[in-house]
């Protein structure tokens, strides 16, 4: 934790003696399985202490929507997120569901709030920033919906 606060320091410091005493004493601690830092380290209590498993959230969501069919179905696919950059890729839902469209064959197309440089590089076969030149922040956020919705229908006229 370089560079961060004593606070940090003190409260990394103390999880992992937490993990040390987990190990010793009940034999196993999840420190290092994926999902234990989910929801501030809920996900790491849940696995150790209460035998719980993790799974990413969108896998339970494409099967309780039966999400590969519906794409299939459909001829086009949105999604959006509030921003659009590198951590996207870090198995949140809309880069999911955009890889899976790609695996299907169904084009998907992203909206986003603010697009960095890195949201360029995700499997969507376009990608639009809802604030632009034509609808600054202070609209976006006053008027969510029309803005949303013009954007889309811009994009639609490309």
């Amino acid at each position: 934790s370089t560079g961060s606060s004593p606070q940090v320091r003190r409260l990394d410091a103390n999880l992992q003696r937490l993990a040390r005493v987990a190990e010793e004493s009940l034999g196993r601690s999840h420190h290092d399985k994926p999902g234990a830092g989910a929801a501030g380290g809920c996900g790491y209590g849940l696995m150790t202490f209460l035998h719980a498993t993790c799974e990413p959230g969108f896998d339970i969501i494409r099967r309780a929507l039966d999400l590969d069919r519906l794409v299939r179905e459909h001829d086009l696919v949105l999604t959006g997120e509030g921003t659009l950059d590198a951590s996207s890729l870090e198995g949140k839902a809309p880069a999911r569901l955009g890889q899976l469209c790609r695996e299907l064959g169904t084009p998907c197309w992203a909206f986003a709030g603010k697009v960095d440089a890195a949201g360029k590089d995700l499997p969507f076969d376009a990608v639009r920033g809802i604030v632009s030149d034509s609808i600054p922040v202070e609209l976006a956020l006053a008027k969510p919906w029309w803005s949303l919705c013009n954007t889309v229908a811009e994009a639609s006229r490309e």
